[in-house]
């Protein structure tokens, strides 16, 4: 998420290119029929990629999203090894959003307009979550392993598996904790609404105000 974990799954990634270059396997990905296949393989099943959950699915070792299709039409063409997609995640009502996680770190959304029937991204108008830090109770920034993401409807909502004391957009502070009984569960990005709010026990929410810093950054 922060400047380091890019710098982490840069260096993994290049690694992986180098080393076992004739080992990659691309995989193309049909979100009409929640299956992907190997590139140039009339088959459309593999076991390549893992379904954690409803519209969240994760590439096995040395496995790749390189592109993502609805149907005939392409949506996302990786240009080069950098933009190989660890994770993707589709809005299962009426899948109209895509959120896909790089090896590099990006994030990169796209939303699909009814009226005109194609696809649009919308990452420009969203922050940054490679700025976006989360410190725990400690005031250490945490890394992946410690949140996981999900997509509900039009909602990307990242939820913590630990005591988030403070959270911080680049250099700026946007939340910081006042009740020590009161830690937050969750972090939601409204990609409809752009909007962003804390969740906390017993449906408490606070909205944090990052978008205003975006074009500062």
């Amino acid at each position: 998420m922060s400047s380091q974990a890019n710098v982490e799954s840069n260096s993994k990634i290049k690694r992986v290119v180098k080393k076992k270059k004739e080992k990659l396997r691309l995989l193309e990905f049909d979100i009409v029929t929640s299956k992907a296949k190997r590139t140039g393989s009339a088959r459309s099943k593999t076991n390549g990629h893992i379904r954690l959950s409803d519209g969240n699915y994760l590439c096995k070792r040395n496995f790749f999203f390189y592109l993502i299709k609805e149907g005939n039409h392409v949506i996302w063409k990786a240009k080069n090894h950098h933009e190989y997609i660890k994770r993707l995640f589709v809005s299962c009502s009426g899948k109209d959003y895509i959120v896909i996680q790089l090896f590099n770190g990006n994030f990169v959304v796209f939303r699909k307009l009814i009226d005109e029937k194609v696809w649009s991204e919308i990452t420009y108008k969203l922050p940054d979550l490679t700025k976006l830090k989360l410190l725990d109770e400690s005031g250490n920034e945490v890394k992946e392993q410690e949140f996981s993401y999900g997509l509900i409807s039009t909602d990307f909502i990242i939820t913590f598996n630990f005591k988030c004391s403070e959270i911080k957009y680049d250099t700026h502070t946007v939340w910081k904790l006042e009740d020590s009984e009161e830690f937050p569960e969750a972090l939601t990005i409204s990609l409809k609404y752009q909007s962003i709010l804390l969740l906390f026990k017993n449906d408490k929410k606070t909205e944090i105000d990052i978008l205003s810093l975006v074009e500062k950054t």
